[in-house]
């Protein structure tokens, strides 16, 4: 179960969001190499929407039922995996 006062209290994280954004122009103003904080940030976002994508599947995977078929993840093959 999901608390949600607790939910209520961490999505007011996301009111702050704008400071990211804020910080990484200024950044790129000031700094002598702007080219490689734009890689660095591109590389942080492609990874981050890849860490999303994965928890999505996990957590659909779990919706469905953990191994019960050829689709969906098991959790327990990689603990029990022989060689």
């Amino acid at each position: 179960m999901v608390n949600l006062s607790v939910l209520g209290c961490r999505l007011n994280r996301l009111l702050k969001s704008w400071r990211i954004s804020e910080f990484l122009h200024v950044s790129r103003m000031r700094s002598s190499r702007p080219l490689i904080l734009r890689h660095v940030t591109l590389l942080t976002a492609v990874v981050l929407v890849i860490h999303w994508n994965a928890c999505f599947y996990l957590a659909l995977s779990d919706y469905i039922g953990q191994g019960s078929d050829g689709w969906v993840y098991s959790l327990y093959s990689l603990f029990y995996y022989q060689i």
